[in-house]
C-alpha cells in the first residue's frame, strides 16, 4: 500500500472515531498484524500443498506442559496418553489471525523441503519439463568439485589441466543439456559421485569446447 492509501485509511479512521489517536493507532496496528499473519499463513499453506515445505506434527502429553516435535512421516505413531496430534495444515487453518502476531516458534515448526525430495516418482518427461528439477541438476553439476577440467597443455597428466572459469563451466553444461538432455547430465553427475577411481569426468579443450566425457569424444 502506498503513502496515499495509508493516508486515506488514517483519515477515515480519524473521522470514524472522532480523532481519538489511541483508537486509531490500535485499529491500524491490528490491521497490519492481520494482513501480515494472513500472508504468512497463505504462503505456508501453499508451500505444504506444493511439497516445498515439511511440517512438524505437535504432540502434547497429559503429564507434561512441554511440547514435543516429531517430523511427519508415514510411520508416525501417536503414543498413548496424547492430548492431541496437530499437523501443519491444521495449525494454519485454525490460527486466529486477529489475536496476536505469528511467533517465531510457530514458523520453526515448518522446514523447507529440499528440491530433489519427492521427485524420484515422476516420469522422465515430467521431470525434464520441471524447471525446479532442471535447475537442481545444473547447480549440482556446476559446483561439483573436479567434475569439469580444461586442458591447458597437450597431453594427459594431472598437470595438463586446470579448473575452468564459471562461464566456461556454464557453457559446457548448457552444451551437454542441448545435445544429450538433463537426464544424461544427471546420470553422469551421479555416476561421478560414486566412481571414486575416476578423477575426471568432463574435459574441455583449450578453447573451452567439450573434448570428452569419461574418455569418449563428445560429438
Amino acid at each position: 500500500m502506498g503513502y496515499s492509501g495509508t493516508k486515506n485509511i488514517l483519515c477515515s479512521l480519524s473521522k470514524m472515531v472522532h480523532g481519538n489517536v489511541d483508537v486509531i493507532e490500535y485499529i491500524y496496528k491490528k490491521k497490519k498484524m492481520i494482513e501480515t499473519n494472513e500472508n504468512l499463513l497463505y504462503y505456508l499453506l501453499t508451500g505444504l500443498q506444493n511439497e516445498r515445505l515439511y511440517s512438524y506434527t505437535i504432540f502434547s502429553f497429559y503429564n507434561s506442559t512441554r511440547i514435543v516435535y516429531d517430523s511427519i512421516s508415514p510411520t508416525n505413531i501417536v503414543n498413548d496418553g496424547c492430548i492431541f496430534s496437530s499437523s501443519g495444515e491444521d495449525r494454519i487453518l485454525s490460527y486466529r489471525v486477529d489475536q496476536e502476531p505469528i511467533p517465531g516458534g510457530f514458523l520453526k515448526t515448518f522446514m523447507l523441503n529440499k528440491i530433489h525430495y519427492g521427485r524420484s516418482y515422476s516420469p522422465s518427461k515430467v521431470l525434464t519439463k520441471n524447471q525446479t528439477w532442471c535447475q537442481k541438476i545444473m547447480l549440482d553439476a556446476l559446483f561439483l568439485p573436479s567434475f569439469i577440467f580444461i586442458r591447458i597443455i597437450p597431453g594427459f597428466t594431472l598437470t595438463s589441466f586446470q579448473t575452468p572459469t564459471l562461464k566456461q563451466k556454464i557453457k559446457a553444461l548448457n552444451e551437454i543439456v542441448k545435445k544429450r538432455d538433463y537426464l544424461y547430465l544427471d546420470l553422469i553427475k551421479e555416476e561421478f559421485k560414486e566412481e571414486y577411481n575416476s578423477p575426471i569426468c568432463i574435459i574441455l579443450g583449450e578453447n573451452g569446447d567439450i573434448e570428452s566425457i569419461y574418455g569418449e569424444l563428445f560429438v
